[in-house]
This record gives structure tokens, C-alpha cells and sequence, in this order.
């Protein structure tokens, strides 16, 4: 958890990704889709930090990018421990130390249908990373499984299984075992529950903080769903086109939003209490396509409150009381 003085487990600053669109025989570079534009975040040790945004703003890629699944075009990814000496620059890691990062940084993928190898058994996928890192083998790498499929809510005799034998939860329990099992401090859970019915969706997520307070993991959690964000996080950043636009502690976000878009991504959020009614913010027009950015601020185009100089000026970066900031031309509400 955030406490004063300490360093973050986890500092982006300025991520970059592009990926090139390629046309005709010769397959030439006819544009490039910007994925990131400049991110920034930090993730303290034991907290989740939240990020939402619509579809293709860019959340996946930054989690992707921040493992070195995917590599960035420019800024730095720093991850480490309370000593300046155990901070590494993920992006400058030769092989090996990529290798070693490994066992402190995981990923839980959306898809429990097609993140498993169907032709392995669950004591293969689970156990597979106690192998490759010479943490386990034979008799005792058995042991280990059986102890992740336990803390996981599912049967150890489970193991000898195939993963079309299990439904969809199950399948993530198994996708939450694997991540566990090489004991990471840091896990991106990429759109873990979306996949899932809303009583399963609970159960994984009481599954992720249960475990969080045992080992005192830090999530990056991706997801679209803003009630289950407010639920599980402690910070909350806000993506748009490939840029954040706000980031709060999750209380004064919820509460007092600040930023356009977020206002009206909280809007769409259905209300729970019968009879009561929320003013829903309709935005006008789609997301401008990633391969031409719009100039300016890039929130623009779909703004209700847009000026001239939003069009052609970059937004400037204002904090807000609650050690949070936002990008918007706007001083006052």
C-alpha cells in the first residue's frame, strides 16, 4: 500500500506504442495506430490501481506493454523494491534478467477459453513455470500444484484434468493459479472477469483481493466494468485514445469526477436503488481513429464543452485536491 516517502513498485513514465498498418504486395507502411501516447503510472506495493476506458483506448496494450509481451516504441518501465538498488528498468533487461523479472510480474488474461492449452492438463499449466525456473520438479512440484488449486477454490484432484472439463470460472481459477504460482509481487489482470456471469464475476474477485492480502500482491486491474473498478481499487486512471486523461484515489474519482469523458463514463453506470435516476451524458459521434489522432486535445471531437484552442492545444496536466490530476482546458466546472 501507498505510504509517505516510499518509492512505487511499479513507475511508467512517457510509454509509447505504435504498430504499423502495412498495405500492397511489397507490404509497405501506409500509417501507424497509436496505441500509447505518453503514459504515465505508478502502482505502489499491495494496492490496485484501476484502468478503464472504452474499447481500443489502449488499457491491453499498456499492460502488455508494461510485461515486455509487447515492446514499447519509447519511455521507461521501472519496477522494484524499497532500495534504489533493486529498481530495474524492465525495458533495458537483456534475456536473462528478463527472465528472472518474470517470477515478480504476471498476467491474468481475459479469456479462460483460449488462454489454456487445450492439450494440457492443469498440473502441466499450472506447474509448467515451477519447471522452467527450476523451482519444482517431480514429487514436490505436485505438491505446489495441488496447494495453488486449493488456495484457488478448486479440487486438487482437479490437476489430472483437461480445461474442457471445466466451465468458465473454474477456467480462471486455473488462469489465477498459474499466475500465482512463481509467487509475483505484481500481476495485470486483463479484463479477468468480463468474460463471466455477474455471480462467477464475484466470486473471482473476492478469489483476487482474498489473495492480495495474503501475499500482498499490487494489481494493475484493466476492465470496462466501472462497478466492479470501484469495488477492487484503491487509485483509478482513466484512458482515452491512448492517453490518460484523469487519475484519483477511486472514492473522489466516483465522487467528484473532473474530466469530460470521465463524467460520462460514470454516467452510463446503471443505478442500483430502484427509482432513482442518473443524468446520463450522451456523447456525440465516435472515437476518432487511432491511426490519425485528432490535434489538440484529443477528447475534442466528442467534447460538449469544447473551446477553439481545444482544438489545436494540448490540455496542460491540473492536480486536483485529492493528489490526483486531469487534462482539460477547463479550470472550473
Amino acid at each position: 500500500m501507498k505510504t509517505p516517502g516510499a518509492p512505487p513498485l511499479l513507475d511508467v513514465a512517457g510509454l509509447v506504442k505504435t504498430f504499423p498498418v502495412r498495405a500492397g504486395l511489397l507490404g509497405r507502411v501506409i500509417g501507424r495506430v497509436h496505441a500509447l501516447s505518453g503514459v504515465d503510472l505508478q502502482v505502489w506495493a499491495g494496492e490496485t490501481v484501476g484502468c478503464v476506458g472504452e474499447s481500443g483506448c489502449g488499457k491491453t496494450t499498456l499492460g502488455r506493454v508494461i510485461l515486455r509481451l509487447i515492446e514499447a516504441d519509447a519511455g521507461s518501465v521501472r519496477f522494484g523494491g524499497p532500495e534504489a538498488s533493486d529498481v530495474r528498468d524492465v525495458r533495458a533487461l537483456d534475456e536473462k534478467g528478463l527472465r528472472r523479472l518474470r517470477r515478480e510480474m504476471q498476467i491474468i488474461f481475459q479469456d479462460p477459453y483460449s488462454s489454456l492449452n487445450p492439450r494440457m492438463k492443469v498440473a502441466d499449466l499450472v506447474g509448467e513455470a515451477l519447471a522452467v525456473h527450476g523451482l519444482a520438479r517431480g514429487a514436490e512440484r505436485q505438491r505446489r500444484v495441488a496447494r495453488l488449486l486449493a488456495r484457488v477454490g478448486l479440487d486438487p484432484s482437479c490437476a489430472s484434468r483437461y480445461p474442457h472439463e471445466f466451465s468458465g470460472g473454474q477456467r480462471q481459477r486455473i488462469g489465477v493459479a498459474r499466475a500465482l504460482a512463481l509467487e509475483p509481487r505484481f500481476v495485470v489482470c486483463d479484463e479477468a472477469v468480463s468474460a463471466l456471469d455477474a455471480s462467477v464475476q464475484a466470486q473471482i474477485v473476492n478469489l483476487l483481493r482474498d489473495v492480495q492480502e495474503e501475499l500482498g500482491l499490487a494489481y494493475l486491474f484493466i476492465s470496462h466494468d466501472l462497478a466492479v473498478v470501484r469495488h477492487v481499487s484503491r487509485r483509478v486512471v482513466v484512458m482515452y485514445l491512448g492517453e490518460v486523461v484523469e487519475t484519483a484515489e477511486c472514492a473522489a474519482l466516483f465522487a467528484h469526477p473532473r474530466h469530460p469523458y470521465t463524467r460520462a463514463l460514470l454516467s452510463a453506470v446503471p443505478v442500483a436503488r430502484p427509482g432513482e435516476r442518473r443524468r446520463r451524458i450522451l456523447l456525440a459521434g465516435d472515437v476518432p481513429s487511432p491511426l490519425r489522432p485528432p490535434p489538440g486535445c484529443r477528447f475534442h471531437t466528442r467534447c460538449p464543452f469544447v473551446m477553439e484552442h481545444c482544438r489545436s492545444v494540448a490540455p496542460p496536466q491540473r492536480e486536483t485536491g485529492s493528489g490526483g490530476w486531469f487534462r482539460c482546458h477547463l479550470e472550473e466546472e
